[in-house]
């Protein structure tokens, strides 16, 4: 993105593309309102504050057209400069005729994400809020939107900015002991230090954790059926993805590799792993090397599911399994047989019947239910992706520095200051107050012009 002068006035259409009952031009920059009197066929009053003016436009070859505009006179707009939206009909013939008009008569067009770079450098939006304009603007379903609007709002980067603000005090003191060595005046005791930087620590490991979440958006949620051989999970994964088959015997450990295959609820996909029953007391080098990759899945799964045959007691491994509690769900399979039995435990726990029963499309029904709704707890991040692909080296390296700055503290304060000052610009460039033109370009550069 070149250099972009933001005394410039610059317009472009604001809506999406296509036709409408109703499309917007967006004017920002000091001319605005002295360019809309000359496209208009009579003379206005520039308002002193926020208000909607009936407007008639000059259009290039279509006469004149009624029009609506919001005025937005003083730095209180989204860009803090005079600002304005024309709407009309949303034709794409006449919304251009209008932009051309604006432009005829000294706007700019707008490039890229221009008026919410305009945004950000006036400080009316910081850059992770910048990021989140693109995340709602890119959003495909309630949960990418409802992550937008919470970074948008502030999300989890408000208490980030509240540290770097501490960071600051913290330096400041620190800072001047060094000033006053010689008089020995201590402004700060080591235990304020020890405090401050454990927190410190802290709410950074909170972020990272937040981020390690869903570090995509791209990857789809991971379900994951892990039990004992023969339980029951490939023809459980046969019946749930009917594109992708596993091979199903009555001979325990069939299944030798997992098998994944796709499947939609409430029309999100997800992907579904099939593994190698976990037997512990086998012998075999090929065995146990299925078992290691079972368990490889089921540390990479956002939903992890014991499968349990209810047919047969229960054994000393399956006890085990179900008192270790790391799974977000129990299914009970072939609990249509005579055999089965109840199994007791604290976990949520579905009975599983046999496929041809006609009640088992509504047991997996609300086995499907529980599993969306948890889904979407688990993969709701406090960030969009832009701002997790920017944040990410800046947060290993705030927590590296912290770290080391505490292992210092004692030791020397010179270094604990130059340690403390590496963690507050790496926390600037998460909050986004230090950043640079490359920075802006590849964030700015992916919206849409008009936005």
């Amino acid at each position: 993105m070149a250099t972009l002068d933001v005394n410039d006035t610059i317009a472009a259409i604001a809506s999406a593309s296509g036709n409408a009952p109703r499309g917007i031009v967006r004017i920002s920059g000091p001319t605005t309102f002295q360019i809309l009197e000359k496209c208009s066929t009579a003379p206005f009053d520039i308002p002193s504050s926020a208000r909607k003016i009936d407007l008639q436009m000059r259009l290039p070859t279509l006469g004149s057209i009624d029009c609506l505009m919001f005025a937005w006179p003083t730095s209180k707009s989204f860009t803090r400069q005079p600002c304005a939206e024309i709407h009309t009909i949303g034709s794409p013939v006449i919304l251009r005729r209008v932009l051309q008009s604006v432009i005829d008569h000294g706007a700019r067009l707008a490039q890229h994400g221009e008026f919410t770079m305009r945004a950000f450098l006036a400080g009316r939006i910081d850059l992770t809020q910048a990021e989140a304009v693109l995340g709602v603007i890119d959003a495909n379903n309630q949960t990418e939107l409802q992550t937008a609007l919470n970074q948008l709002s502030g999300g989890l980067l408000s208490p980030l900015k509240t540290l770097r603000d501490q960071l600051i005090h913290l330096i400041s003191d620190i800072e001047a002991e060094l000033d006053f060595v010689e008089e020995d005046i201590q402004f700060v005791s080591q235990q304020q230090i020890d405090t401050q930087l454990d927190a410190a620590i802290e709410q950074i490991q909170n972020v990272v954790e937040k981020i390690s979440q869903r570090s995509t958006t791209d990857a789809l949620p991971r379900i994951v059926l892990l039990g004992p051989p023969n339980a029951g999970k490939s023809t459980l994964f046969n019946r749930i993805c009917t594109d992708s088959q596993a091979i199903v015997s009555r001979q325990a450990g069939t299944t030798r590799d997992f098998v994944t295959g796709k499947f939609k609820i409430n029309n999100q996909w997800f992907e579904l792993v099939d593994t190698a029953g976990i037997n512990p007391e086998t012998g075999d080098m090929i065995d146990a090397a299925s078992q290691n990759k079972s368990i490889e899945q089921f540390e990479q799964a956002t939903i992890r599911i014991l499968c349990i045959d209810a047919s047969t007691p229960l054994e000393g491994q399956e006890r085990e399994l179900l008192a270790k509690r790391n799974f977000d769900f129990i299914f009970s399979m072939k609990s249509d047989l005579p055999t089965a039995t109840t199994i007791q435990t604290a976990d949520p726990v579905f009975s599983i019947a046999c496929p041809a029963l006609p009640t088992a499309d509504d047991e997996l029904d609300q086995a499907f239910q529980a599993i969306f709704e948890k889904t979407q707890t688990k993969i709701t991040s406090e960030f969009v992706p832009t701002t997790i692909a920017r944040c990410t080296q800046a947060l290993t390296c705030s927590h590296e520095s912290l770290v080391r700055a505490k292992s210092v503290s004692t030791v020397d304060r010179e270094l604990l200051a130059a340690d403390l000052r590496l963690t507050l610009n790496q926390v600037g460039e998460i909050v986004g107050v230090v950043y640079t033109d490359d920075i802006l370009e590849k964030i700015f550069s992916r919206f849409c012009i008009g936005k």
